[in-house]
């Protein structure tokens, strides 16, 4: 490419990246992107490399912003991984780890779409963006903390589409690779790490053990939630702690109304009573009224077996 040619190609990434910063839920803003990625796949000059990191690290900066801004900016992420895959289904040569967590994270906010939104295809992007370019591109070796997190989301990823195809194979590997995160977070070394990765693993046997029918993993899956419950504390950890107490009141209801067991199912109550509080404290008003139903179901059940 001669030099004129290399200087405008370098102008127009530019102002792409500056309409990223006036306009990032725009049309242009989202062409804008995909010239960045086929850009960054097509040319080993380190301008359009370091352009469209800084494109994708602005778009993970607007997918954390207000909700104006987020749910259409993750949109917009969505499509320019969706064309990053398209060109690739791997790391290019040159790729870092650093772009390794750049993408980490943009799979980190396309599992949070699809979860949110009902929607397949951020989930499946994530997955082939976490097991393509993330895990590869951050060796255990090399970076075990952000190959445990991407191990970890990976977990997340698997669960929501193992649970909504009714995919078990898919959800066995959710916990394969829950198991694999916690090789690496201890309770000691990360306890937060930790806790979530217990919780999620939490999630994916509690889904797979429904699935089966296996009792032996629905415990398996409260044990996971409880060992959570001993990192996170209502006074500090409010928002997670909540959510895994719902998730426990959730598991003891299944397993609980199962068994015919009363015990479990009074323990459940406690468990969507503690999340409940939380919730309606904080003003999280949905989570609060679907935990203030799922406690009305379980206490109708408790009633059933009294009378």
């Amino acid at each position: 490419m001669c030099a004129d040619a290399e200087g405008t190609r370098t102008r127009a990434l530019l102002e792409g990246r500056s309409v990223w910063s006036r306009a990032p839920t725009s049309a242009v803003a989202s062409w804008s992107m995909r010239r960045l990625v086929a850009d960054y796949l097509r040319v080993t000059t380190p301008s359009p490399l370091e352009d469209w990191r800084q494109a994708l690290a602005a778009l993970n900066e607007l997918a954390t912003g207000n909700a104006a801004t987020q749910a259409e900016a993750r949109r917009h992420l969505l499509a320019s991984v969706e064309a990053l895959l398209e060109a690739a289904e791997s790391a290019p040569e040159g790729a870092t780890a650093e772009d390794g967590r750049l993408l980490g994270q943009a799979a980190s906010w396309l599992e949070r779409l699809g979860r949110s939104s009902g929607v397949l295809s951020p989930l499946v992007v994530s997955r082939r963006l976490l097991e393509g370019w993330v895990l590869p591109l951050l060796p255990r070796d090399q970076a075990p903390r952000d190959w445990a997190l991407a191990q970890n989301n990976l977990g997340n990823v698997l669960q929501v589409l193992g649970e909504r195809r009714g995919d078990e194979e898919v959800l066995e590997s959710s916990v394969a690779a829950c198991r694999l995160a916690l090789e690496v977070y201890t309770r000691t070394s990360a306890p937060l790490n930790w806790a979530a990765t217990q919780n999620n693993l939490g999630n994916a046997l509690r889904v797979l053990g429904e699935r089966l029918g296996d009792e032996g993993m629905l415990e398996v899956s409260a044990a996971a939630y409880r060992s959570a419950l001993e990192v996170y504390t209502r006074a500090s950890a409010p928002v997670d702690w909540a959510g895994t107490q719902g998730n426990l009141g959730s598991l003891l209801q299944t397993l609980g109304g199962h068994l015919g067991d009363e015990g479990m199912l009074k323990a459940s109550a406690v468990a969507y009573r503690s999340a409940l509080g939380v919730f309606q404290e904080i003003g999280h008003d949905a989570y609060a009224q679907a935990t203030q139903r799922s406690l009305e179901r379980v206490l109708r059940l408790i009633e059933g077996l009294s009378t």
